[in-house]
C-alpha cells in the first residue's frame, strides 16, 4: 500500500474514531485494563458539571497517531495547544459528547443478565 493510501485509510478511520470506539478498541486490544480507583476518586468528591468535571479537568481532548511500523494506532490525552505534535499524528480528537452509536434499549433482552 501506498503512503498516500494508508492516509486516505488513516483518516477515514479517524474520522470514525470517538472516545467511546477508542475505549472499546482498547479493551478489545488488551482484555482488561486495571485503573487505580484514586484515578475516579473526583467523580463522587466533586460536583460533575463542566467545566470543571472529571473530562474537562483529565483530557477532554486525545491525540491519535499511527504507527506504520506496528500497523497500529496510539492514543494518548493531549490537547493540540501542549505543542510537539508528533509527526506520525493522524489528529486530535474531542473525548466529550462524540458517541455515535444511536440509542441504546437498556431494557432490551440482549442487556439483561
Amino acid at each position: 500500500m501506498t503512503d498516500k493510501q494508508n492516509k486516505i485509510i488513516n483518516e477515514k478511520i479517524f474520522d470514525k474514531i470517538r472516545a467511546t470506539s477508542a475505549f472499546v478498541g482498547i479493551l478489545k486490544h488488551y482484555g482488561k485494563l486495571s485503573v487505580p480507583r484514586d484515578v475516579f476518586m473526583t467523580l463522587i468528591t466533586e460536583k460533575q458539571e463542566w467545566p470543571n468535571d472529571f473530562i474537562y479537568k483529565n483530557g477532554s481532548s486525545m491525540l491519535i497517531t499511527y504507527d506504520e511500523e506496528s500497523d497500529s494506532f496510539g492514543f494518548e490525552l493531549k490537547y493540540l495547544m501542549d505543542g510537539d505534535t508528533p509527526e506520525n499524528a493522524v489528529g486530535y480528537q474531542c473525548t466529550r459528547n462524540q458517541t455515535e452509536v444511536g440509542f441504546v434499549d437498556h431494557d432490551s433482552p440482549l442487556y439483561r443478565s
